[in-house]
């Protein structure tokens, strides 16, 4: 029973796919067939026969195109519902841009926007003013006389810095002084040092 399952199906040629389409041609040429064996019928006699046939073509011409108005509602539903869900999209993205702007808007209102501007404005007339104080009481004499004051002055700054060394500086040598000669501060460390007991 294990080597039934264990088998694998040997990959055949594949079957060419079916469209609705393709059925519906097949339909109708079903249709047409029994159309005319019901006439050859007629022809032979059987009218009965002919009429059963007959009768039949019509309930399948009735079914197809039952289940044609039925295919075609229920294309119209599912283009119903994805349309019903993008507006469902649409209507979340509103939302969520809605309560972003109320919150810009708790965030800051038009009064403080309003103050801003009128600070900005303020802040430039009077940056304005100051320079055209500036430009309108200076005359070109006083303007070479600060160019040059500035000029000495940045002179005497660099004249109070210390020169850069060019050499490499030498090595410090340790004094040898002995113990007794160190400043008194110096043995009172080296005493409390010695104090202190090692744990």
């Amino acid at each position: 029973m294990g080597s039934l399952f264990s088998k694998k199906k040997e990959p055949g040629p594949e079957k060419p796919k079916i469209t609705e389409q393709d059925k519906a041609v097949l339909i109708q040429l079903n249709l047409e067939k029994e159309r005319q064996l019901a006439k050859k019928l007629l022809q032979e006699g059987k009218k009965n026969k002919a009429k059963l046939l007959l009768k039949k073509k019509r309930y399948q011409e009735q079914t197809l195109e039952r289940t044609d108005n039925q295919l075609e509602n229920l294309e119209k539903m599912v283009q119903d519902v994805e349309f019903a869900q993008i507006q469902l999209q649409v209507a979340d993205g509103l939302k969520q841009g809605n309560e972003a702007l109320k919150k810009m808007h708790e965030i800051m209102s038009i009064e403080d926007v309003e103050r801003i501007m009128d600070e900005t404005r303020e802040g430039i007339e009077y940056q304005r003013e100051i320079d055209e104080l500036l430009s309108g009481s200076l005359t070109q004499e006083d303007e070479d006389a600060v160019l040059q004051e500035l000029e000495e002055m940045t002179k005497s700054v660099t004249e109070k810095l210390p020169e850069v060394p060019t050499e490499e500086p030498l090595p410090e040598v340790p004094s040898e002084e002995p113990v007794e000669k160190r400043p008194q501060k110096e043995k009172k460390d080296e005493r409390k040092a010695e104090v202190v007991p090692a744990l």
